[in-house]
């Protein structure tokens, strides 16, 4: 016997997306290409990139917590989120659902930080260093006095800051690229004690590789977050393996 009760089943993974119309590529969580399994997106109206990185208010938290529990009965079996700096709500949306909720690819520091030793740094990569706090970190369970951070973002008049927090439309993704390379550079040449590296934001995924193999460190982002979870989820199948 099968229960029902839902319209549509299959879904692995819920997607609370802010409320933009920047592009996103292949590797960005708001692409849906990302992802090898069926996903479910959810706009989070009047959640603009603006709004939650630099004016985060309650209200923003009950939009985000009916979207997730929207997500929920729509049957997906976990939910994640388009902005690392929805970390501020982790608790509060977890608490009001019953499946994984994945606010952060912050909430993976303290793996990354036990993963390279009491020695090293982990260094994170933001949109905008001056909203990122301890209250953000302290969300998703941490703060940089358990866990020693480097932190490095772009300034005003970036072109990852003009498409994703100013709202710019199109962009020349190898712009990108260069300028979150010319960012992890600077980070490691300042604190060569960083031994592993962190993306906050999740407009930077799609250029994660490409930071693993010039930078030569670990690369923590929301795709390592949301797969590991996955498999912790759905397993694998070893049948046949032995």
């Amino acid at each position: 016997m099968i229960a029902g009760g839902r319209t549509v089943y299959g879904l692995e993974l819920g997607v609370l997306m802010l409320d933009t119309a920047f592009p996103r590529l292949v590797g960005d969580v708001g692409n849906a290409g990302t992802w090898p399994f069926p996903v479910r997106y959810r706009i989070v109206p009047g959640a603009t990139s603006r709004r939650v990185v630099q004016q985060p208010d309650d209200a923003l938290l009950d939009l985000f917590i009916d979207g997730a529990r929207s997500l929920e009965r729509d049957g997906v079996r976990m939910i994640t989120t388009s902005c690392g700096f929805l970390a501020l709500y982790q608790k509060e949306v977890a608490a009001a659902v019953s499946v994984p909720f994945l606010s952060s690819s912050l909430l993976q520091v303290p793996h990354a930080s036990r993963l390279v030793g009491p020695d090293r740094k982990v260094g994170i990569l933001t949109m905008s260093r001056a909203d990122l706090t301890e209250a953000h970190y302290e969300g998703v369970g941490w703060s940089s006095t358990d866990y020693p951070v480097a932190v490095s973002s772009f300034a005003p008049g970036a072109a990852f800051w003009e498409t994703y927090l100013v709202g710019r439309e199109t962009v020349d993704p190898h712009e990108l690229e260069t300028e979150l390379l010319e960012l992890g550079n600077d980070l490691l040449a300042r604190s060569p004690e960083v031994g592993a590296l962190v993306l906050e934001c999740t407009n930077f995924a799609p250029f994660a590789p490409v930071l693993r193999q010039e930078l030569g460190v670990p690369v923590f982002d929301l795709s390592t977050l949301v797969f590991q979870t996955h498999m912790a989820i759905s397993g694998a199948d070893f049948e046949g393996l032995g």
